[in-house]
């Protein structure tokens, strides 16, 4: 594999040339990748999904020569119309958005000066430091990121909506976004990845929360259920910071999501939210880190998932409490529906704690619908397929009824009842 990636990459650069700065980081990138390797089996943390296929599809992918986008994108969801929407195709960001609300800046890593592709530089190389192998990929095949700056004490007024599409040719879709929040700000920023064919998805964004700053981040992947989807954020939160988190995924054949959230600053707090139905043949992976560096934080993590068919569905999460993070609060709970003998679902929360005076859980549960309420919901007219369809509605909707925006919130809840209904 690593004298596929090296083959690969050199190819890649030399058919895409880029300024002085940004070789030097595909580089470091690309030696790190090499001494740890693409994630394996082997790994604690991957025995329960092999990458292998995905990692084989985007190195294929990428020693292709690219094409331009064959199709436009499907209409933009109608959440959209609420947004200040950002378009990016196979990977790629179109243009940028004009007449920007004050206090907020879009920035293309293409298009910045030299301090500030340094300061970007330094960003993504200490990402890379946590990504064990899926950043490091990334990085060592960058073309361009998104920078989102939100000026301290300002509160946008409308969301911003990332529309990335994928139309289904060989090409591996490796984006990276940059959403930095100022100290005492305010803003909303989703992620919709959607698109056809047998796509190639490795993505990466990284969260930072300045002091007193409020985040709500909203993952939406939709994507054909041919298409492998890797993706990690990376959050960091200072001084009594909040980041408010929902996860949805319901398309690809093969996804996984990590991610690493960290509370740095005493006070911050992060409400982290997943959902998650896999079908048919799907396997869905969700693995979170909850790291607790500071005095009085607090965390609430809460992941369901549904699995059927032969579908499968793994959650692996870790709160660790370091030591001086004193007066820590955290929970985390995993909540699962099997409904069928050919499903599976694999699911271990954790806990690691190094400092006294914490109040900690953790838990998890799978089971099946219960009978009594599918009869009680029968007795009441509703079909058998209906009264199933409405009880796994009502156990997703603990996830997505804390979105915020509510046309977002009644997409994704729609995405969801199709999905459903297609089972």
């Amino acid at each position: 594999m690593t004298s596929a990636i090296q083959t690969t990459h050199a190819k890649f650069v030399a058919s895409h040339p880029a300024a002085t700065w940004l070789p030097r980081l595909r580089s470091v990138a690309l030696e790190s990748l090499e001494r740890h390797g693409f994630p394996t089996v082997a790994l604690e943390d991957y025995r329960y999904t092999n990458l292998k296929p995905a990692a084989e599809r985007a190195i294929d992918y990428l020693g292709r020569s690219e094409q331009p986008p064959q199709t436009q994108p499907e209409a933009a969801p109608a959440a959209a119309a609420d947004a200040l929407r950002i378009e990016v195709v196979n990977g790629r960001l179109q243009r940028l958005p004009e007449d920007l609300p004050a206090g907020l800046t879009l920035r293309r890593l293409s298009a910045g000066d030299k301090a500030q592709h340094d300061l970007i530089a330094a960003q993504i190389n200490e990402a890379g430091q946590r990504g064990a192998g899926l950043v490091e990929f990334n990085a060592a095949f960058l073309t361009d990121a998104l920078q989102i700056d939100v000026a301290p004490g300002v509160t946008l007024p409308t969301p911003l909506y990332l529309d990335l599409w994928s139309d289904g040719q060989p090409i591996s879709n490796l984006p990276r976004v940059l959403v930095r929040c100022g100290d005492g700000s305010n803003a909303t920023v989703i992620e919709h990845f959607r698109g056809t064919g047998a796509g190639s998805t490795n993505s990466v964004t990284q969260l930072a929360c300045g002091t007193g700053a409020q985040l709500e981040y909203v993952k939406l992947q939709t994507e054909s259920t041919d298409a492998h989807h890797l993706a990690t954020q990376i959050a960091t939160l200072a001084a009594g910071s909040c980041l408010n988190a929902t996860y949805i995924d319901l398309g690809s054949a093969l996804a996984r999501n990590d991610l690493h959230c960290d509370l740095a600053g005493a006070g911050a707090s992060a409400s982290l939210r997943g959902a998650y139905l896999a079908a048919d043949a799907q396997h869905l992976d969700a693995h979170i880190w909850i790291n607790h560096r500071a005095p009085h934080t607090q965390s609430r993590a809460t992941h369901r998932g549904i699995a059927k068919d032969r579908g499968r569905i793994v959650f692996d999460g870790k709160i660790t409490v370091a030591s001086g993070a004193d007066g820590t609060d955290a929970a985390l709970q995993n909540r699962n529906l099997l409904l069928n003998d050919g499903a599976e679902i694999d699911t271990k929360p954790e806990l690691e704690i190094y400092a006294d005076d914490v109040k900690c859980s953790h838990g998890a549960t799978t089971g099946q619908l219960d009978p009594m309420s599918v009869f009680y919901l029968r007795s009441r007219g509703l079909t058998d397929v209906q009264a199933r369809q409405m009880l796994i509605g009502a156990f997703t909707r603990k996830i997505t009824g804390h979105i915020g925006m509510p046309t977002l919130r009644q997409l994704v809840e729609s995405s969801i009842d199709d999905r459903i209904s297609e089972s």
